[in-house]
């Protein structure tokens, strides 16, 4: 019987150790996708004055948040096994209205010329581009220090 409930026990702790180290990566990934539009605005800010238009950081946080918005809403659907076909289809329906809101957001919130309309959007999504490998990058760099711990060897 004792040999038994140390069995449980290694297995609980082996459980618990499990769901920390989910919970810690599922925390770093909600403060990145709530840190993404953020930075996204501070950087659609800054490019705004080189493409004519007026530099506002409420308008860029406002066209951050409202263009990502219709991603985040289908990555809800990924949660639901049952839906898991319709993950792809609405995913790739969700980018595309994600860049008509970035593009109609940009030209009336920025007030961007029309003549330097398109370079502006190009600029802003090369931003979104390069801010999503840094969130990939760094995700999978705290999901593999929990998958493969770097261990100091003794020096015996």
């Amino acid at each position: 019987m004792n040999f038994l409930m140390w069995e449980l026990m290694k297995y609980d702790t082996q459980l618990t150790e499990l769901l920390a180290e989910l919970s810690f990566i599922a925390g770093v990934s909600y403060l990145l996708a709530l840190a993404v539009p953020y930075v996204f605005a501070l950087i659609v800010n800054v490019k705004v004055s080189l493409f004519c238009g007026q530099p506002s950081f409420v308008q860029a946080l406002k066209t951050a948040v409202y263009s990502v918005t219709p991603v985040w809403l289908a990555s809800a659907l990924a949660m639901i096994p049952k839906l898991g076909f319709l993950v792809v289809p609405v995913g790739i329906a969700a980018v595309i209205y994600s860049l008509v809101l970035l593009w109609f957001g940009l030209a009336t919130l920025m007030k961007v010329p029309k003549k330097t309309r398109i370079g502006f959007f190009i600029s802003a999504l090369c931003s979104v581009v390069v801010l999503g490998f840094v969130v990939i990058f760094t995700l999978s760099a705290v999901g593999s220090m929990y998958m493969f711990p770097f261990e100091v060897p003794d020096s015996e």
